[in-house]
């Protein structure tokens, strides 16, 4: 975490606020975000929120977009985190973690673009 704060304009603590799931109020700004992805050389939330942007006709509660987006962002950040501190056991740990969460966000997105049969056979 203290590298990802040297990284940023924010300290340990916001950054750990960010990822905590019971702060849903707590938002990344977009300058702290790119920061951390050009560090791990990822357009990780910001491609994914390029992608939820691209709009899929449907609508979707903004309750639900802010729990998903926070669940997704807690576990990045944790990625990211474990990653700075040079912790290699909890970085793949936490990056699986990541990559479920993301994973089961494109699941979604999918779904409401093609169906959900579609993304079962696309599997």
């Amino acid at each position: 975490m203290d590298k990802a704060a040297a990284l940023t304009r924010v300290s340990k603590s916001m950054l750990s606020d960010y990822q905590n799931a019971s702060m849903m109020e707590t938002f990344m700004a977009v300058d702290v975000m790119a920061d951390l992805e050009h560090f791990v050389g990822e357009p990780i939330l910001s491609g994914l929120l390029a992608e939820r942007a691209e709009g899929d006709g449907e609508p979707h509660s903004p309750a639900e977009k802010v729990h998903r987006i926070g669940r997704m962002a807690k576990e990045v950040g944790e990625a990211v985190e474990a990653f700075a501190n040079g912790d290699s056991e909890a970085a793949i740990k936490e990056i699986d973690e990541a990559i479920a969460e993301l994973e089961a966000a494109k699941r979604d997105i999918l779904a409401r673009r093609c169906g959900p049969r579609e993304v079962r056979d696309a599997g």
